[in-house]
């Protein structure tokens, strides 16, 4: 009866120190997978603002001075070149992360066609600096990864985790250990 008792109990503990050891795994590819994809976002992603010279500096100069992003990642897409909705698809269809500054009811329109021309899987960060239309608003509230701030610290915060959620165009080294 003692052996039994005592060879019970070390199955008891093996499949505690088993239990242990799958929940410190599983944290650890869990938390593995999110670092892997912010670094490589840090790391590789192009952020695109849509916004005139002057705000664009500011909100370089900004995004530089967290020492988080680098400076060659981030450039400026001129509003201009996206007057018509087919110049905005064709201009948007390589973009992954964009951050629109809105400054003005005149840009309703410029909006309209960024919202319409970037691709599902590209994150859009509406910085809204001027108060957005009841229509403009809801459509951007129906359009995937597209989120509106209305200051900068918001703003930071929304980027770092559209660089966690939006599809990269490379899988983590996980998900390629995996076979997934």
């Amino acid at each position: 009866m003692r052996d039994i008792n005592t060879i019970l109990t070390i199955i008891i503990n093996l499949e505690k120190v088993l239990a242990l050891l799958l929940t410190i795994g599983g944290l650890y590819v869990a938390l593995f997978r999110v670092l892997d994809r912010l670094g490589t976002g840090l790391q590789s992603r192009k952020i695109s603002i849509i916004a005139d010279a002057a705000e664009y500096t500011l909100l370089k100069k900004d995004l530089k001075d967290t020492g988080i992003f680098r400076e060659d990642n981030v450039h400026r897409l001129k509003p201009e070149t996206l007057d018509t909705p087919e110049k905005a698809a064709a201009e948007l269809s390589d973009e992954s992360l964009l951050i629109f500054i809105y400054t003005a009811p005149e840009q309703d329109e410029l909006l309209k066609r960024v919202l319409a021309g970037k691709q599902t899987k590209a994150g859009l960060i509406v910085y809204a600096r001027s108060k957005l239309s009841e229509e403009l608003f809801a459509e951007i509230g129906e359009t995937s990864n597209a989120v509106i701030v209305n200051a900068k610290g918001r703003l930071l915060n929304d980027l770092l985790n559209l660089m966690m959620t939006t599809s990269l165009q490379r899988t983590d080294p996980l998900s390629r250990l995996l076979g997934r």
